[in-house]
């Protein structure tokens, strides 16, 4: 009995051990894809371009100037009444202020006179360019994205960001569910997940309340995910392709 008992347990701790290490091999390789993918702020990338009613000189000479700033335009008449377009460039504005306030940005302004499309003359109004240039502090929030094929092909997206914030990182294998996939094995693996690298900024007060999705992130208790792998001469893997 006493004989029955110690290979249970030797069978018992060897299939524990086996558990631990694919568990750690699951871990690295979802670790190796998710790190690639940090949570970054979606921000308006605005433009001097296309304005029919800007001297095209004009708006070519803010546009070398402030080439890589990011731009808010607001269309005044000749009484300073805004049209009712510039309210959607108030949200806009809000959430650069507040990115401003946190030292990532500097903010400046620009106004040009606007003119009648048809006889290019000046009809008393003007268009006001609000200017964010990113700071050093803004700079050192970039990182690079993965993106998929079909964004690099359909819409040119290098994978470039800027107010990266944090990066999530796996806390747990919570479970997983072995198979096959044309002759080679696979698994889904469950996971929970904490961010780590969040930036001092990401906790602004103001910052939080112009990007609700920083709180529905970092504040979010339920973190978990799911990711396929599968096993190549090279360990475990994400890419099923």
């Amino acid at each position: 009995m006493k004989k029955l008992t110690l290979i249970l347990a030797t069978v018992i701790g060897a299939t524990s051990l086996v558990a631990c290490g694919k568990e750690s091999d699951f871990k690295k390789a979802i670790n190796a894809k998710i790190s690639q993918s940090p949570e970054c702020l979606s921000v308006p990338s605005g433009d001097t371009g296309g304005y029919m009613d800007l001297n095209e000189s004009e708006v070519k000479a803010l546009k070398d100037k402030t080439k890589g700033a990011y731009i808010v335009s607001q269309s005044f008449d000749k009484n300073s009444k805004e049209d009712m377009l510039s309210d959607y460039a108030k949200k806009d504005l809000a959430q650069f202020d507040a990115l401003a306030n946190a030292g990532l940005l500097t903010k400046s302004t620009e106004k040009l006179s606007t003119i009648n499309w048809m006889d290019k003359q000046p009809n008393g109004g003007y268009r006001l360019f609000t200017i964010y240039t990113l700071t050093d502090a803004g700079k050192n929030t970039a990182a690079k994205v993965e993106v998929s094929g079909m964004a690099k092909s359909l819409f040119g997206d290098n994978g470039n960001r800027v107010f990266c914030y944090a990066t999530p990182e796996v806390v747990k294998i919570e479970n997983y569910t072995e198979g096959s996939y044309g002759g080679m094995d696979v698994v889904r693996v469950k996971y929970s997940y904490k961010y780590t690298n969040v930036a001092d900024w990401a906790n602004n007060a103001d910052v939080k309340a112009a990007f609700p999705d920083i709180s529905r992130n970092l504040d979010n208790p339920d973190k978990t995910n799911d990711n396929d792998l599968i096993k190549t001469k090279n360990g475990w893997s994400t890419d099923l392709d």
